[in-house]
């Protein structure tokens, strides 16, 4: 408690020492005490003899009047403690008169304690000074003199509201403390509504305030204002302020590279003082109020500098490298250059922000941390649909192969596929191998199995029981992600002898046994359907409980299996999902229709129950987590009191709510409890080798163990050479999630046997096959994963060899070498063949991005056109080399040469036709698939396209007379068929010719008829 200011001087002077030296004497007291004259300087300066009686006169009980003493001890005295208190009082004439009795009462109430007054004329006001050998004593007696003497007065104090919680504190603490200590009443007035902030300063002195009204005695109720401000000063001396008018592109200046400029501004300032400088949002100090107001003044002194300084230089850098701009990257380019980089919601242009003298170092820095890393793509969706890549994405997230040297990023809204690395080669090789398992999986390899969300949930992950046997045949089952409303499971042909129609059917004999899922139809009033749902679904929430498989829907348009479907009303209340479930989700419906229709239904209903104080952290969770969950889900109120000792003893929680929503609050607390009671900590060795496959990709398997099991799994840091992994959580749910994780590491085990082959990079190409189909058949054949560890586009360019690595049980292993040894030894027997084919068709065996040539070598029997080597473009060479195993090689030659002869032998020739019969040509004769083109091997070239200047003039030009131009159309093709093209056009023109003034005459007859 706070006392009040002494108002007389003399109250405040320094008393005699009440613990003297033993090495002084006490001195012999004057036998008169010298009596200042009124007004002067001595009496503003001598501090009084409390040891006079008649000074200081002890009232109450006679006491003869002192005598001077004759001798004063020279030895050392040892005085006993003494507890000593003052209070000044300005007294009425009625309260002097029985001050007497006041005095003898409050020494009876306290033995042992004297009380000396002393009344100043010159202010009227009376000095007490308590003595006593205890301190409670003295302040108790203290306590009594002011209750008794000291006038009744009502104070005000105003206090912010948002500190009003503070000033009550818990339970109403603080002001109970204060009031049995002062023994006065305080009134604080009831909360009227939140507080609005006015400012962008977290400062509660600025907002709304609030009048709290001491009434008591007037030294006790000083006191108590006293501590009431002094609780106050603990908030209002530390604030936080928004600095809302900063422009963001400034922040980074501001903070510095990793926050050294702010760290630098807090140290230099000094005192208890916080800044930070968020990526969005304005910049927050907080701290002790002066250190926040020069903190603020020098952020904006350096915004004024940073926007005459600063200017801007713009760059382009593709888009697809500007994920190298940003993080530790940016910061590292701020620390060296003093320059930001700014990058654009769209387009390739890169913003370049600093100083002037700084822009070209920051253009040179960008320009090398954006070429530092090497990009390659894979486009899952080029040649096929939408869907399908989703598809394939799907299934890649679990199968992406490992990818030594080379980062692979999954598109999260296109279908791109990135794969970034350093070395080039490494990625070179990772898109290969991505690319080849792309294409390995056609529409024919995918099917989907539409299964019930409330099965899904029962039916259990990728390495459920029943699954993994589907799987064992060849079929990958991929399930929806965790808190997906899909339900679609994917199911996905990696063994060319699997039958997906099978895995299907047996998918879907799983789910129809995993639960016998019920339906029940309620007849609730549609007026109580907003009571059932509450609000923002929390009463819903409860109703079907947590993790629980069951579901309710409303109305006739609710979820409900055709057979009942039809019987549906605006009354209906639709519950589907397992027995106890379903019998659990009915029974809450019912209890809360019920309180709705007879008006008891209220958000008061409490529930109580008691936690052993040592589990209270882990049922509150980090920063409250659990409870704003509850919050959020249940819209229940949790209030936990704090125990009497820390960590010992039970704790009450209440939960307050809707009924059923406080009741399932309860219910979930409960059980984290008991969770918590029954936690376990179980290990597990795993080489370092399996931990990864254990892990999964981004986390999945051992995310979905953890979930599943309510467990937290932890593997050995990546830089760690441990093999423990440890899993903690419920007794029950850690053991199963133990077994799951000893299971699927035999089954690593029994498919980790790894082999390396090093192959030519002619013998690569083989074995990868066109689009990765030669592979992928080897793959599903023997069962075993191959990867193109290295020999990627740029070694294959080098002529350096390339290494595939083999992984699967050992029997899968020696059966793809074997068939990988075959193929080279198949190469082996090559043989090289040199044709003279005019250089100037080239490019007409060639075709457009070297389709033609494929389509040559593919009607060979080769797998791809990479046996063929043509001179570089444009060169007047006439040699055409073609190398490969000798059945192949010879077959290829000679398609060549027959592809050649016919393209020397083709014509040029012309046929007159009106333009409005070009479209039909074009149709009969000028697309690749065309009827002409197959029957004939002639294409037709209208005027205007890009080929009819190339062809030249026709060879029939003298034919064709002076005919339009326009009307002149080239067929290029070998002299028999194209003359029969020529024929046919000029068939089709008379045809034409004939139509027209047959139509003629039938427009005429509907004019006349009109």
């Amino acid at each position: 408690m706070v006392v009040a200011p002494e108002q007389n001087a003399a109250a405040t002077e320094p008393m005699a020492d009440p613990f003297p030296s033993l090495t002084e004497t006490v001195p012999e007291p004057e036998s008169e005490p010298s009596r200042p004259r009124a007004g002067g300087s001595a009496g503003r300066s001598s501090r009084p003899d409390v040891s006079s009686q008649d000074a200081f006169p002890t009232l109450g009980a006679s006491t003869p009047r002192a005598q001077p003493k004759t001798w004063v001890s020279r030895v050392p005295v040892i005085q006993r403690v003494t507890h000593q208190s003052s209070i000044t009082l300005a007294l009425a004439q009625d309260q002097l008169a029985r001050l007497s009795d006041v005095l003898k009462r409050v020494h009876d109430k306290n033995p042992g304690v004297t009380v000396e007054a002393s009344t100043t004329r010159r202010t009227g006001s009376t000095v007490f000074i308590i003595k006593g050998p205890y301190e409670n004593a003295v302040e108790a007696a203290r306590r009594e003199l002011a209750v008794q003497l000291a006038r009744r007065v009502e104070l005000s104090v105003q206090v912010p509201a948002s500190l009003r919680a503070h000033v009550i504190g818990s339970g109403g603490r603080n002001i109970r403390a204060i009031t049995e200590e002062t023994g006065v009443r305080i009134n604080i007035p009831q909360r009227t509504g939140e507080q609005t902030e006015t400012s962008d300063v977290s400062d509660p002195l600025l907002g709304e305030q609030i009048t709290v009204t001491i009434e008591g005695d007037e030294v006790n109720a000083r006191r108590a204002e006293s501590l009431v401000q002094g609780l106050i000063a603990e908030r209002i001396s530390k604030i936080s302020q928004r600095l809302t008018q900063i422009d963001p592109l400034y922040y980074c200046f501001i903070a510095g590279a990793r926050d050294a400029n702010t760290r630098a501004l807090a140290q230099s300032i000094g005192g208890d003082l916080s800044i930070s400088v968020p990526s969005s949002g304005p910049i927050v100090v907080s701290g002790d109020r002066d250190a926040v107001g020069k903190a603020v003044r020098a952020i904006e002194d350096r915004v004024a500098e940073l926007s005459r300084t600063l200017r801007t230089l713009s760059t382009s850098i593709p888009r697809r490298q500007h994920q190298f701009l940003t993080g530790d990257n940016a910061e590292d380019i701020l620390a060296k250059t003093q320059c930001s980089i700014e990058l654009p919601a769209e387009g390739d242009n890169v913003t370049i922000r600093g100083p002037q003298q700084q822009l070209a170092n920051g253009l040179g820095a960008t320009i090398e941390k954006a070429n530092a890393m090497r990009i390659e793509v894979v486009d899952v969706a080029a040649g096929t649909d939408a869907q399908h890549a989703a598809n394939v994405l799907a299934w890649l997230a679990g199968h992406i192969p490992a990818t030594d040297g080379a980062e692979v990023h999954l598109p999260k809204s296109d279908t791109a596929i990135e794969i970034v690395g350093t070395d080039a080669a490494r990625v070179e090789a990772a898109r290969d191998a991505i690319s080849s398992l792309v294409s390995s999986i056609t529409r024919d390899h995918v099917r989907t199995v539409e299964i019930d969300p409330l099965v899904l949930k029962l039916l259990g992950g990728r390495r459920a029981p029943g699954v993994r046997a589907i799987e064992a045949k060849g079929i990958d089952v991929v399930f929806p992600p965790t808190g997906s409303d899909s339900s679609d499971v994917l199911l996905v042909q990696r063994n060319s002898s699997a039958d997906l129609a099978e895995a299907a059917a047996e998918l879907e004999r799983l789910a129809s046994g995993v639960a016998d899922i019920r339906t029940e139809v309620l007849n609730i009033p549609a007026r109580f359907h907003n009571a059932l749902v509450g609000r923002d679904r929390t009463t819903l929430n409860a109703i079907v409980g947590e993790d629980s498989p069951a579901a309710v829907s409303f109305g006739a348009d609710a979820t409900a299996p055709s057979s009942v479907k039809a019987s549906l009303n605006a009354d209906s209340v639709v519950v589907r999902g397992t027995k106890d479930a379903v019998a659990r989700a009915v029974e809450r419906i019912k209890s809360i229709a019920a309180d709705a229709e007879s008006g008891s239904l209220s958000d008061s209903h409490a529930e109580e129950f008691s936690v052993e104080s040592a589990y209270i952290p882990h049922l509150i969770g980090r920063g409250g987590s659990t409870l704003t969950r509850l919050r959020e889900q249940l819209g229940v109120r949790v209030n936990v009191e704090e125990p009497e000792t820390k960590g010992k003893g039970s704790v009450r929680v209440s939960v307050s709510g809707v009924k059923v929503c406080a009741v399932e609050a309860r219910e979930r607390l409960e059980a984290r409890v008991a969770r918590i009671a029954d936690d376990t900590l179980l290990t597990l060795r795993v080489p370092r080798a399996l931990q990864g496959a254990l892990i999964g990709q981004g986390g999945k398997y051992v995310t979905r163990l953890q979930e599943k099991y309510e467990v937290h799994i932890n593997f050995p840091q990546i830089s760690s050479d441990s093999d423990e992994v440890t899993i903690r959580g419920g007794r029950k749910g850690a053991n199963a999630a133990k077994a799951e994780l000893v299971e699927l590491l035999q089954y690593e085990q029994e498919h980790s046997h790894e082999d390396e082959i090093t192959v030519s990079r002619e013998a690569l190409a083989r074995i990868l096959g066109r689009g990765g189909s030669r592979v992928n058949e080897i793959r599903a054949e023997t069962e075993a994963q191959i990867d193109l560890v290295e020999g990627g586009s740029a070694a294959r360019r080098s002529g350096e060899d390339a290494r595939l690595h083999l992984r699967g049980t050992q029997k899968a292993v020696a059966a793809a070498r074997k068939i990988i040894n075959d193929i080279v030894a198949e190469l082996n027997d090559t043989q090289t063949i040199e044709l003279s084919i005019p250089w100037r068709i080239h490019g007409n065996l060639i075709g457009t991005r070297g389709q033609h040539i494929r389509e040559i070598c593919t009607r060979a029997g080769a797998q791809n056109a990479n046996i063929v080597r043509f001179p570089p473009a444009g060169t007047p060479d006439d040699k055409v080399v073609v190398r490969g195993p000798s059945a192949i090689a010879g077959k290829v030659a000679a398609a060549l040469e027959s592809e050649a002869r016919e393209l020397t032998d083709r014509v040029v020739l012309g046929a007159v036709a009106p333009q409005r019969v070009h479209r039909i040509l074009i149709s009969r004769g000028g697309r690749r698939d065309s009827e002409w083109q197959t029957e004939h091997r002639a294409a037709v070239i209208v005027p205007g396209w890009r080929e009819y200047a190339e062809l030249g003039e026709p060879s029939n030009a003298a034919e064709l007379g002076d005919a339009d131009p326009a009307t002149i159309v080239k067929v290029h093709g070998r002299p028999d068929g194209a003359a029969a093209v020529v024929k046919a056009i000029a068939e089709i023109v008379e045809a034409e010719a004939a139509r027209k003034p047959r139509r003629a005459a039938a427009a005429a007859r509907i004019d006349t008829d009109a």
